[in-house]
């Protein structure tokens, strides 16, 4: 759970804003198999979200007012991810790309503007990683997109809809040994 705090600016005055956010807790299921001489890699992974247990309501609370209650009544979330990984250049360069399905969180009954759509997500994934060494860069990005036609009882009927793209960029250093290379035994006298 992380707890969100802030200010809220209202008529030149600035008033404390908190609220609380819940993760929720996941059950993963993956499989990968390696082909061509450890070449290419591909993967499926299924993903359960218990969404529902998360977060039952945002309330927000302001300095000086009650606080303000939106109900959410999320539902659990099933997820496809499909991917696969080429060794263009083996131990040194990959790219990767990868699809994903996900039934969304969200309800038909409570969408709004400010949250995920109801209906399906689609993902689409790609990335890069080069291996220098102890070191290794990754860039990945993906854009997602997914929405529904829907009636919620307190908002505007109406199609919701996202779309997102996201990118990163991560670097790791590992100590040691690199993965995957053999070390020579250390000779034991008289052995």
């Amino acid at each position: 759970t992380a707890d969100l705090e802030g200010t809220t600016t209202v008529a030149d005055r600035e008033l404390d804003t908190s609220m609380e956010f819940s993760v929720p807790h996941v059950f993963k299921l993956g499989l990968a198999q390696g082909l061509a001489d450890e070449r290419l890699l591909l993967a499926l992974d299924l993903r359960y979200a218990l969404f529902r247990d998360a977060n039952e309501a945002l309330v927000g609370r302001t300095e000086g007012s009650e606080a303000s209650r939106t109900e959410l009544d999320w539902k659990d979330s099933l997820g496809l991810y499909l991917g696969g990984e080429v060794r263009v250049v083996p131990d040194r360069f990959f790219l990767r790309a990868g699809y994903s399905l996900a039934t969304s969180a969200t309800p038909e009954e409570t969408a709004m503007p400010v949250m995920p759509p109801p209906g399906l997500q689609h993902g689409a994934h790609l990335g890069a990683g080069v291996a220098l060494g102890s070191l290794s860069l990754d860039l990945g990005g993906y854009y997602l997109a997914g929405g529904a036609d829907a009636e919620p009882d307190a908002g505007i009927p109406g199609r919701y809809r996202m779309d997102g793209i996201l990118a990163s960029l991560s670097a790791t250093y590992r100590f040691g040994a690199r993965p995957g290379t053999a070390t020579e035994p250390a000779e034991v006298p008289g052995g």
